[in-house]
């Protein structure tokens, strides 16, 4: 199980932290395409043997692991359709029309897994959805996606040692002009001095980060004709604010 949950991990935080430049898409997406398979052809005969298992199970504590076991292989076949329809819509990015709390959505589907089986059920971490709009922008889906994803996964880390909730909305302004997208954790924070600096090309405060995660978030956010901001308060949590001009028809 602990294998199975590693390998979930880290098909998402490739996806997560991993690809930073647009310019290494032919590398990703031809990873993808010969791993994709024999990685489904794998997952699937794990999956089938278990169910066959199951069947044939005596005691309840048996099929208890065993259904365990096809819940963690149906995450991990998840998480790597997430990682593949990424790295090829990464790699076919263009301009078009989207209803943005869709994507959203497909950002918050591809950080799931770090919402362990534990957590869930200890309650250790909760996430809010309140969507509140369907308005559409005209942008490059799959950019957006990593800008929502980076933001993500920075609220989730932030909250790694308590209990936490993971707030995101999605509601268009007043004068209906822009779409807003908020996503407010409760977890350390930020200082005053490290909120100056967050969008500086390294800076980070991960042993393992790579400093880039919000500077791309800003940069796609602002290239797309919206904004981003960012308030905190150390040991209150984080909150950053997203607007992107609405695309009417």
């Amino acid at each position: 199980m602990n294998i199975m949950n590693d390998s979930i991990n880290n098909i998402n935080n490739m996806v997560t932290n991993d690809i930073t430049n647009f310019d290494n898409y032919e590398m990703i997406t031809q990873f993808s395409e010969e791993a994709f398979h024999d990685f489904k052809n794998i997952l699937a005969t794990i999956s089938g043997l278990t169910q066959l298992t199951m069947l044939k199970a005596q005691s309840e504590e048996t099929k208890l692991y065993l259904s365990r076991i096809k819940r963690a292989t149906s995450d991990f076949t998840e998480a790597l359709n997430n990682y593949y329809d990424f790295t090829t819509g990464l790699n076919n990015n263009k301009k078009g029309i989207h209803v943005l709390s869709e994507t959203v959505d497909e950002a918050i589907s591809m950080v799931k897994h770090k919402f362990s089986d534990s957590d869930i059920i200890n309650n250790r971490l909760v996430l809010n959805l309140n969507i509140q709009s369907k308005s559409k922008v005209y942008g490059y889906k799959y950019k957006l996606i990593q800008c929502f994803l980076n933001i993500l996964t920075n609220a989730i880390d932030s909250m790694d040692k308590a209990e936490g909730i993971l707030t995101v909305k999605v509601f268009n302004d007043s004068s209906n002009v822009f779409v807003n997208v908020v996503i407010i954790d409760t977890g350390s924070g930020i200082s005053v001095e490290n909120l100056e600096r967050l969008f500086k090309e390294r800076f980070t405060t991960k042993s393992n980060g790579t400093g880039l995660g919000l500077k791309i978030a800003k940069n796609c956010v602002e290239g797309h004709g919206g904004s981003l901001s960012i308030t905190s308060k150390i040991n209150e949590g984080t909150k950053v604010h997203i607007l992107l001009p609405i695309y009417n028809d």
